[in-house]
């Protein structure tokens, strides 16, 4: 009996090890560098996205602005940040249960601000705290005591991320991603040196010295892929709000160094916007040009909100709150879907048989990017926006060999031009922002009159079976 007892411990034993073996080839076997990133988030706020965050084991986590909140309102007035405001933030984000968790577990952490982090709604260079509010960022972040981060004027920096083995290269794109590996993320700063905003668009986000900078390292890289981060958005071109598309020129020199460097699957990755999107560019040299080049497709996600967003509004009231959250989210879900946004892959032909969900999420919500070095055909880069109940509400895939830059050999007389993956005008007209509001508009009048009518029946019903039911002989004599 003892024997018997003893030989099906064993056995028991014997198919735990082969399960925990076969889990382990089967994990090493899909080998993923897997990124996350967030931004817009409110020190002060409940933060329900972190619990998501780590389950999902980030092999790093990226910061892209807005990281805390230090300018106020006052009497109805934007305040600037003080660094003893900033110093409080931080460390009560350090505090914070799930983020502090983050920061033990085995996790990158890295970042770069924007404007509110950065101590100014709007700021650039002439920001009187930029110095002591650069020391307190780069604290907050943990980087080193004698970093190279540390010496610079801003915070750009560049962290490279090992890929558990070099990846399988399909045989096309064998020879220019030969003796590439891992991830660089690169932390670009749009306010440190970023010139006040003008009328005619003239001015500037880096500065020559984080732009001599940037060719360094993207000339000396030699990682498989590279993670730019921007904490506002490069490609879309709205015509509103805060974006490169502000400064023409540089957002040119920007995707033109891509090029001209050749950079080995460049993906853009941004916040500010408090929702999440996907915007897609394909480029071609020379201002006509026609069919697009394999190899120049730019890709960039957008995370923003994870402590507020247009469908998540901070209001106390238990009324208030869900009504704002329905009327905020609802007219920006419509004019997402309505406005003429040539940048945001919403459609058919933008890469949406890749993955799932629409091109934007007005929800809270963090950004996921994970690379699969051992997929069929290559490695690809899958990207994704997670939710705040820990769903993924957007995806897409791409191979690397498709955005690979190297693909494609400059022809050395004429710069690159990047349009809307999908056609259309890069910013629209004021004849398409005006049909874009007319159609937001006629939609919402309809969902309006279909709720009311939905609410008017409701009540109806409601009334009819609340109402005290009337003896039959009363109808009766009623009727006559």
């Amino acid at each position: 009996m003892v024997a018997a007892v003893d030989r099906a411990t064993r056995g028991v034993w014997l198919v735990a090890l082969a399960l925990a073996a076969s889990a382990s080839a089967a994990r090493d076997a899909g080998a993923t560098t897997r990124v996350l990133f967030g931004s817009c988030n409110r020190a002060t706020l409940p933060q329900p996205l972190w619990e998501h965050v780590l389950a999902r084991e980030p092999d790093a986590w990226v910061w892209a602005g807005d990281n805390v909140y230090g300018d106020e309102i006052r009497a109805g007035r934007r305040v600037p940040a003080t660094p003893a405001r900033l110093r409080e933030l931080y460390a009560r984000q350090r505090a914070q249960p799930g983020y502090a968790q983050l920061l033990r577990s085995n996790a990158t952490v890295v970042g770069t601000w924007d404007d509110h982090d950065f101590g100014v709604n709007d700021g650039d260079r002439t920001y009187a705290h930029r110095e002591a509010s650069q020391a307190l960022f780069l604290d907050f972040i943990r980087e080193p005591r004698f970093s190279a981060r540390r010496r610079r004027r801003g915070v750009y920096g560049a962290t490279h991320l090992r890929a558990p083995r070099p990846p399988a290269e399909a045989p096309a794109s064998a020879e220019g991603a030969r003796g590439r590996s891992g991830v660089l993320l690169i932390m670009l700063d749009v306010r440190y040196h970023k010139q006040p905003y003008t009328p005619d668009g003239t001015g500037d986000f880096l500065g020559e010295e984080q732009w001599a900078w940037l060719e360094r390292t993207l000339r000396s890289s030699r990682a498989r892929a590279h993670v730019l981060v921007s904490g506002v958005q490069v490609l879309s071109a709205k015509g509103i709000g805060e974006g490169w598309s502000r400064f023409p020129a540089a957002r040119r020199r920007l995707l033109a160094l891509l090029h001209a460097l050749r950079t080995a699957a460049p993906l853009l990755v941004s916040g500010d916007i408090h929702m999440a999107e996907l915007n897609l560019a394909a480029c071609a040299q020379g201002a006509g040009a026609g069919a697009t080049p394999v190899g120049t497709r730019l890709v960039e996600l957008t995370s923003s909100g994870m402590t507020h967003s247009w469908s998540h509004r901070p209001l106390p009231d238990l009324i208030a709150g869900p009504v704002s959250d329905a009327i905020f989210g609802g007219a920006m879900h419509v004019a997402q879907q309505s406005m003429p946004w040539a940048y945001l892959a919403r459609g058919a032909g933008v890469g949406a048989a890749r993955g799932h969900g629409p091109g934007f999420h007005v929800g809270l919500n963090f950004g996921q990017v994970d690379f699969a070095w051992d997929a069929p055909g290559g490695p690809r880069a899958r990207l994704s926006i997670v939710g705040e109940r820990g769903q993924e509400v957007l995806s897409r895939w791409w191979m690397l060999a498709e955005l690979d830059l190297f693909a494609a050999e400059p022809d050395g007389t004429s710069e690159w031009t990047c349009r809307p993956a999908g056609g259309g005008a890069e910013l629209p007209t004021r004849l398409d922002v005006w049909r874009g509001l007319l159609l937001c508009a006629a939609k919402l009048a309809a969902g309006l009159a279909l709720v009311t009518a939905a609410g008017a029946r409701a009540v109806h019903v409601a009334w009819r079976a609340l109402s005290p039911a009337r003896p039959a002989g009363l109808a009766a004599a009623s009727c006559r």
